[in-house]
């Protein structure tokens, strides 16, 4: 098989893979996927460290700061989100959930993730490392010529590439 055919059906996985998280429950109006990955960074860090900031997000989602502190006005909007002054370092912000924003990590990604593992009791943890490996490899070896945004990059769970 030839490398622009192995190329062909790999981006045939991206999307059927795209296609698979166009099932994923339907989230409260005004939310985009992005969200999702910025509150779950929030609930991960915090169960981690006991403290999130907003440097937190953006290192472990591999996203530009403005970015993620756009995200987060739009989360602390919506209720799910509150952001404080660090005691120590009155300029930075430090992030908790909200009764809300917990709920709903609980709701569609904790609870969520936890009932869809259980039907790939039988992927191995290799299997997932691989997969992710080659994602990785195919992100990063598009064509630097390619005029491709990286702003659509941007805000994609890259931590989770690498956990």
């Amino acid at each position: 098989m030839s490398t622009a055919s192995q190329i062909e059906q790999l981006l045939d996985l991206c999307f059927y893979a795209k296609k698979i998280t166009e099932t994923l429950p339907a989230l409260p109006k005004g939310m985009k996927h992005r969200h999702n990955f910025v509150l779950y960074e929030v609930y991960k860090t915090l169960q981690k460290l006991g403290v999130c900031h907003v440097s937190d997000i953006s290192r472990n989602l591999n996203t530009s700061m403005p970015s993620i502190t756009k995200l987060i006005t739009e989360l602390e909007k919506m209720g799910f989100v509150l952001k404080t002054a660090d005691p120590s370092d009155k300029r930075a912000v430090q992030l908790s959930l909200t009764e809300t924003g917990y709920q709903f990590v609980k709701d569609y990604m904790l609870d969520f993730h936890q009932a869809w593992a259980e039907n790939l009791d039988d992927v191995s943890e290799e299997e997932i490392r691989n997969a992710q490996h080659l994602l990785e490899k195919f992100k990063v070896s598009m064509p630097a010529n390619h005029p491709s945004r990286e702003d659509e990059m941007d805000g994609l769970p890259g931590s989770s590439f690498r956990n």
